[in-house]
């Protein structure tokens, strides 16, 4: 296997890499306790893939429109997907409690 070959196999895990580390703050952690960590680590990751799902739909959705004279294959902004998955989570939870309380 070449260096080539290996360098682009590592990409997508790269770039996941960076999206946690930059985008969901995944090195900034909040709590204090070891347990307050892990639960921040965790909805980080399910934050992430529910955003991927997202995207990739949206995705779908984009190619299905597109014309055939297009030049560049257009895609859903991933970091406006991950702003809108935590606002909008943020709301639901929000709302969820303000309901039973």
């Amino acid at each position: 296997m070449t260096s080539r070959k290996l360098y682009f196999m590592r990409w997508p895990i790269e770039s996941k890499y960076g999206e946690l580390k930059h985008q969901c703050l995944l090195e900034e952690f909040s709590g204090a306790t070891s347990t307050s960590i892990e639960q921040e680590f965790y909805i980080n990751l399910l934050l992430s893939n529910l955003s991927a799902m997202v995207k990739s739909a949206a995705d779908d959705k984009i190619d299905s429109q597109r014309k055939e004279g297009n030049r560049y294959r257009y895609q859903a902004n991933r970091a406006y997907v991950l702003g809108r998955m935590k606002w909008f989570i943020a709301r639901f939870i929000a709302k969820d409690v303000s309901s039973r309380c």
